[in-house]
């Protein structure tokens, strides 16, 4: 797994990540900008794949919106284009192409919407110490430290939102021997560099918030862990195979991730799989924005 991530894997998580994600921090979320009052309110989204992240947050944030979708893949900015409108209509809106992008209105929000073509492993947004909010969904954890510091210090006092970001924990039922060593090699392949130096991992949360603390935040972090029942049979199906090959990257006995992949495999097919997948929200603000 790296920084690089077709749509098919961003269209299967899209609704579990949704679900996920902690309703507390976005309830916080969406007062600390209220209370800005600003005509509207500008968000930086780096990353944004699909768009999936604008879908969650347009409508708890309510209000005039200017969204700047980042990212280094054309085709997906192409793609989330194309679905925001889908998304958009389906929803009961109304949209017309802008100057810059999109235009999205519904009855409680609207939506100016920006892609652009960026690769933000070693250059961010210069506009973005104009932004409310930099956001970014699933992302700190494939970022080094020395990225992040980065984005802190030219933040210029956006509040920032990081949802789902992988903590370390993998909890699989019905459990075999060999889990615990395929989360020790998938957890040390998690911090090789994803194409941003040498990633945080799954110590994003924790690191992340003291990183983001020295640099005169306050943060909260929230719980968000992915609950994959047999209803998610193609996500778990990706995400396992995923998690074989990275550990086989690291592995000393390649047969034994062969074997453990077959059998959690095999759990699947009989409909008795259940994954727990930690994840966690760190919602990050000035000091004294906080309610």
């Amino acid at each position: 797994m790296s920084g690089h991530f077709n749509a098919d894997w961003l269209d299967l998580r899209e609704p579990v990540d949704l679900a996920a994600r902690s309703v507390p921090l976005q309830k916080h979320l969406a007062s600390i900008l209220a209370s800005l009052s600003a005509e509207e309110c500008v968000i930086h989204d780096l990353g944004a794949g699909t768009g999936a992240n604008l879908r969650a947050l347009a409508p708890i944030l309510g209000g005039m919106q200017r969204w700047f979708l980042l990212d280094h893949d054309a085709q997906l900015l192409k793609l989330a284009s194309e679905r925001l409108v889908d998304w958009c209509i389906e929803s009961g809106g109304e949209v017309r192409e802008a100057r810059a992008g999109l235009s999205l209105a519904t009855e409680n929000w609207t939506a100016e919407v920006s892609m652009i073509q960026q690769d933000l492993s070693s250059t961010l947004s210069e506009g973005m110490s104009r932004a409310d909010l930099v956001t970014g969904a699933a992302l700190l954890d494939l970022v080094s430290a020395k990225w992040l510091e980065q984005l802190a210090d030219s933040s210029g006092g956006a509040v920032l939102y990081f949802p789902l970001n992988y903590n370390g924990s993998m909890q699989f039922r019905p459990a075999l021997e060999a889990d615990s060593k395929i989360t020790e090699l998938f957890n040390r392949h998690q911090s090789g560099n994803k194409g941003f130096g040498p990633a945080l991992g799954g110590q994003a949360p924790r690191r992340s918030r003291e990183i983001l603390t020295s640099y005169g935040f306050e943060c909260r972090l929230d719980e968000s862990p992915w609950h994959l029942s047999i209803e998610e049979e193609r996500l778990q199906q990706e995400l396992l195979k995923g998690i074989a090959n990275a550990a086989s990257e690291l592995s000393d006995a390649p047969g034994q991730v062969d074997g453990w992949l077959a059998q959690r495999m095999a759990s699947l097919d009989r409909g008795q799989s259940h994954l727990i997948i930690g994840h966690e929200d760190i919602l990050a603000v000035p000091k004294g924005y906080l309610p």
